[in-house]
């Protein structure tokens, strides 16, 4: 098996070519021709990055990794009989960094030309997780998060939510719960549910969609509060949020313990 050069001239090649792979990231609805089977269905609608671009990214690893890369994962992600739709590798990768874009997955390139995962090619889910540590992950810290799904927890298919973690999280709780409990129970409960949301993030695996609008959220969810009501609640978790410095959330984990 051919071993991969780490000279200082073909790391710097690839670093160029690496580059190359930084325009705002397509996407594409659909690999699959309309009378393949399966068409239309809901799994074909989930976002993929376009096969070319799919593509670029195949030559980028191939050209780091070798035969370490292309005898696992194939030459090219595209099928031989038609360089249109990609394979059932291919597809895996186009769907699981159809939410990243091309600076990401440029850095995650960068990082595998110097040696981040040393000879041997990333999994996907290591690919994922060196593109988000290349750009930051965008993710709200858990404070941030938890304060955000208390005030949407009242109208949660009306909220903008800012990411897809804080609600995935919010609907692990409850939405009832975090617009009509305490603090010292919904923290600790969102906490965890918030950090396994950005576990699952981070390594590719599907999160909760927006809630859409009119449909219930799930037995036992929330009803609409009156605004006096929810004001009540919202201030309540505010005073406890600012008990220390920087709206720190430790002091809530704290009352949650005792």
């Amino acid at each position: 098996m051919q071993e991969v050069d780490q000279s200082a001239e073909q790391v710097a090649e690839v670093l160029e070519r690496a580059a190359e792979v930084s325009p705002t990231s397509e996407r594409t609805t659909s690999t699959r021709s309309p009378n393949s089977s399966g068409a239309g269905s809901c799994e074909d609608e989930q976002p993929r990055l376009s096969v070319p671009w799919v593509a670029r990214v195949w030559a980028r690893m191939g050209d780091i990794y070798g035969p370490k890369w292309t005898s696992d994962k194939g030459q090219r992600p595209t099928r031989s009989d038609d360089k249109t739709r990609l394979t059932s590798t291919g597809d895996t990768w186009a769907r699981a960094l159809a939410d990243l874009d091309g600076a990401a997955i440029s850095g995650a390139i960068t990082a595998c030309a110097t040696g981040a995962t040393g000879e041997w090619p990333p999994s996907l889910p290591e690919f994922r997780r060196l593109a988000l540590e290349a750009v930051g992950d965008g993710l709200p810290t858990v404070d941030a998060a938890y304060r955000e799904a208390c005030e949407g927890s009242y109208h949660p298919s009306r909220h903008q939510w800012s990411h897809p973690t804080v609600i995935d999280a919010a609907r692990a709780v409850g939405f009832r719960a975090l617009s009509h409990e305490q603090p010292r129970t919904t923290w600790p409960a969102y906490r965890r549910a918030y950090e396994d949301a950005c576990r699952r993030y981070r390594a590719g695996e599907p999160l909760a969609d927006a809630v859409p609008e009119g449909l219930p959220q799930s037995p036992g969810a929330a009803q609409p509060a009156d605004r006096q009501t929810a004001r009540r609640h919202l201030d309540s978790i505010r005073v406890q949020l600012r008990r220390r410095p920087n709206n720190d959330c430790a002091q809530v984990g704290e009352e949650a313990r005792a």
